[in-house]
C-alpha cells in the first residue's frame, strides 16, 4: 500500500495538475499548512485533506501526514506532476532493496558526495518510519530535514537510492525554488538561517594513533550498535558528521579506519602522512570539517546516549562559549564510578594552572579560527589545556553541563597516565607561559574570560590585535619565518615585550621585536619553540622593507613585510643563546 502525502500551501494553481496525473487508485493525503485560501478537494474520492492546527512548514506537514497513515508514503511537492508511470515502475522494482528512493538534490553538496533525496519526490518505506520515527521539524522545519532523515535511516541499516532523474516526473514551476518557499522566506526574513540549512550542524573530530581498535565502539555510541558497555541507541540528534583522523599510525589503524568510512552514514576518514600529535591531528580534522560547530572526542572514548543533543542545545543557548559536560569513566567493559576525573565548573583563573576541563569540548568552528587553532607546540600532550586557554583569551568562556555525557576509557593506554608527573607539568606550564605570557603576568585583555585588568600590552585590548604588535623601538625590528606545519594561523607571544604575533602556513613571515627571539628562565623565546623535534621559526637575516601604520586611538603599530631578499640562513639557537649569556656575564662583571 502507498499513500501520497502533499504538503500544501497556496498551491491552488498547481495542485489539480498533480492530482490528475496520479493513478486513480492511489490514496492521496493533502496536508494544508494554514493556507490563506484553503482548497476544496471534494471532487476527488481517493483524496483526503487535513488542516494543520499550527504552522508546521514542510517538515511539520510531512510529519502530520506520516502520523495519519500506516502505509508506505510518497512525499510530493505540490508543484510537480507526472507524464507517465515510469516512476511507479522504479518504486516497484527497487523498494525491496532500498527503503528510501527519490529525486536527488540538484548540484553538489560537499559534505554528501553521493547526494541525498529531497522532498520533491521522496518514497519512504513504512518500516523506516516505524524504526526511526518522524522527521526533525524543530531544527529543520523547511530545508534539510530529508537529508537528516536519510542519515538516520542509513545509520539504522537501511539503503537509500537517490535518482538524478525520476522517470515521468516533472516540475511545473520555473526556477529552482517553489513559490511557496519564496513566499515563506519573504514573510519570515528573520528565520532564514533556520529555514535554509543543511546537515551537518556539528562535526565530531576523533583522532587516532595506533589505537584504531577502539573506533567501532565510538561509532556505535554515536550511531547505535553494540559496544563493550552494551548496546547503544542512535544519538537523538543526528545532524553530525564524524571525522576520523589517523595521525600517521604505525599499526593496523589505517586498515581499520578506512574500512569504517561510510559517506552514507557521514563517516569520513583522513590519514596524516606524518605524526604531529593530538593538536595537529585535531587541526587537520577541523580544517576539513563542514559543521558550524566542532565537537572533539578522543578516539578511544565514547559518548552517552542523548549527549550530542544536550551539547548542541547548550551551544545554541551560549553561542559565544565552548561547552563541556561531566565525565563517566569505564574500564574493561564496566563503568567505574570510583574513578574520578577532575571536571568542575569553569573558572578561568584556576584554568591557567590546572586544567579542570576534559578534552571533549564543543565550540563554534569560527572560535577555532579566532583562537588560532590547537597550539601544535603542545605535541607531547595537554593540547586541550592550551586550547581551553586560547579560547578563553578571545572571549569564548566555558559552560559546563552537569550530565555525564563523556565516557572516558581508563585502561592504561591513556597518555595522561605517563605524562602526569611533576616534571611534565613544569614543561607544560613553560609552554603555556610562552604561548600566553601576558595572561601569566596577570594581564587580562578586554575579551578575555578573566575580565579586564591593568595591562601594559595595548595591542591586547581589541580584536584588531590579531595581526598587530607593539614595538618600543623600531630599530629592534627583525623578520622571522614560520616553518612549521600547522593548519590555520596561530598566536605567539613575545617573552620580553608581551606582543602578540600571528603566523602560520598562510602568513609565514612576521615582523617581531628581537628581544622576543630568545627566552628567559622557564619561558621560551620564538626561536626556541619546537614542533615535532624541529624549530618552528627561523630568522630571515636579510634587510627588509616594511610599511608602518599607526593607530593612535589604540596605540598600535602595524608592520607589514613588503620585501625580503631570497637567500636565507637558518638560525642556530644555541649560538645565539651563548652570545646572549656572554653579554650577560660581561654586564654582571
Amino acid at each position: 500500500m502507498l499513500t501520497v502525502i502533499v504538503p500544501f500551501y497556496n498551491g491552488n494553481s498547481y495542485i489539480d495538475r498533480l492530482i490528475n496525473s496520479l493513478p486513480k487508485d492511489i490514496n492521496v493525503l493533502i496536508v494544508d499548512d494554514q493556507s490563506p485560501a484553503p482548497y476544496q478537494f471534494n471532487s476527488y474520492p481517493k483524496i483526503r485533506s487535513v488542516w494543520m492546527d499550527h504552522k508546521g512548514y514542510f517538515t511539520g506537514a510531512v510529519n502530520a501526514g506520516m502520523q495519519l497513515t500506516d502505509t508506505d508514503v510518497l512525499i510530493l511537492n505540490q508543484d510537480t506532476h507526472f507524464t507517465n508511470k515510469g516512476w511507479l515502475d522504479v518504486l516497484n522494482s527497487n523498494n525491496d532493496e532500498y527503503a528510501i528512493i527519490g529525486e536527488r538534490i540538484g548540484g553538489e553538496h560537499p559534505a554528501w558526495e553521493q547526494g541525498y533525496v529531497q522532498g520533491t519526490f521522496m518514497y519512504i518505506r513504512r518500516d523506516v518510519i516505524d524504526k526511526i520515527g518522524l522527521m526533525n521539524e524543530v531544527d529543520y522545519p523547511l530545508w534539510g530535514s530529508t537529508c537528516e532523515y536519510q542519515l538516520r535511516a542509513c545509520r539504522a541499516g537501511f539503503k537509500v537510492k537517490p535518482l538524478k532523474k525520476v522517470p515521468g516526473f516533472k516540475h511545473s514551476r520555473k526556477g529552482g525554488v517553489g513559490d511557496s518557499i519564496k513566499e515563506i522566506l519573504y514573510q519570515n526574513p528573520d528565520k532564514r538561517n533556520l529555514f535554509i540549512r543543511t546537515p551537518p550542524a556539528i562535526s565530531i573530530v576523533a583522532t587516532y594513533y595506533n589505537n584504531g581498535r577502539y573506533a567501532k565502539d565510538l561509532i556505535a555510541s554515536l550511531m547505535g550498535g553494540s559496544t563493550e558497555l552494551g548496546n547503544f541507541s542512535q544519538q537523538s540528534f543526528a545532524s553530525f558528521e564524524l571525522i576520523l583522523v589517523n595521525d600517521a599510525s604505525t599499526d593496523n589503524t589505517h586498515e581499520i579506519l578506512s574500512s569504517l568510512a561510510d559517506s552514507w552514514k557521514g563517516i569520513r576518514y583522513i590519514r596524516r602522512e606524518k605524526n604531529g600529535g593530538s593538536a595537529a591531528a585535531n587541526n587537520t580534522g577541523i580544517a576539513q570539517a563542514y559543521g558550524k560547530y566542532i565537537s572533539i572526542i578522543c578516539g578511544d572514548d565514547m559518548r552517552a546516549e542523548g549527549s550530542i543533543d544536550k551539547l548542541y542545545r547548550a551551544q545554541l543557548n551560549n553561542p559565544h562559549s565552548f561547552i563541556y559536560d561531566n565525565v563517566l569513566c569505564f574500564k574493561d567493559g564496566q563503568y567505574k564510578q570510583e574513578m574520578k576525573i577532575g571536571v568542575t565548573e569553569y573558572d578561568f583563573e584556576k584554568l591557567l594552572y590546572r586544567n579542570h576541563i576534559h578534552a571533549g569540548i564543543t565550540f563554534p568552528k569560527k572560535a577555532w579560527v579566532e583562537a588560532g587553532g590547537y597550539p601544535e607546540i603542545m605535541n607531547d600532550g595537554r593540547e586541550d589545556w592550551a586550547m581551553n586557554i586560547a579560547l578563553s583569551r578571545v572571549g569564548y568562556c566555558g559552560v559546563m553541563l552537569k550530565d555525564a555525557g563523556y565516557l572516558y576509557r581508563r585502561e592504561g593506554q591513556n597518555r595522561s597516565l605517563s605524562n602526569g608527573t611533576g616534571e611534565y607539568r613544569k614543561r607544560f606550564l613553560a609552554k603555556l607561559n610562552s604561548l600566553f605570557p601576558e595572561l601569566y603576568r596577570g594581564e587580562r585583555p578586554a575579551m578575555c574570560c578573566g575580565g579586564r585588568r591593568s595591562s601594559n600590552v595595548s595591542g591586547s585590548t581589541t580584536k584588531k590585535s590579531y595581526k598587530t604588535l607593539e614595538i618600543a623601538n623600531m630599530e629592534n625590528l627583525v623578520i622571522i619565518e614560520y616553518v612549521g606545519k600547522s593548519y590555520g594561523t596561530q598566536s605567539f607571544y613575545g617573552v620580553s615585550t608581551g606582543s602578540r604575533y600571528s603566523a602560520g602556513l598562510t602568513r609565514p613571515r612576521v615582523a617581531v621585536d628581537k628581544n622576543d627571539l630568545l627566552g628567559k628562565k622557564n619561558r621560551l623565546g620564538l626561536l626556541e619553540l619546537v614542533e615535532n623535534g624541529r624549530n618552528i621559526f627561523r630568522l630571515v637575516p636579510a634587510p627588509v622593507q616594511v610599511k608602518v601604520t599607526t593607530q593612535p586611538e589604540i596605540d598600535i603599530v602595524e608592520v607589514e613585510v613588503i620585501e625580503t631578499v631570497e637567500e636565507e640562513t637558518p638560525v642556530v639557537v644555541k649560538k645565539e643563546r651563548k652570545k646572549k649569556e656572554k653579554r650577560n656575564e660581561s654586564n654582571n662583571a
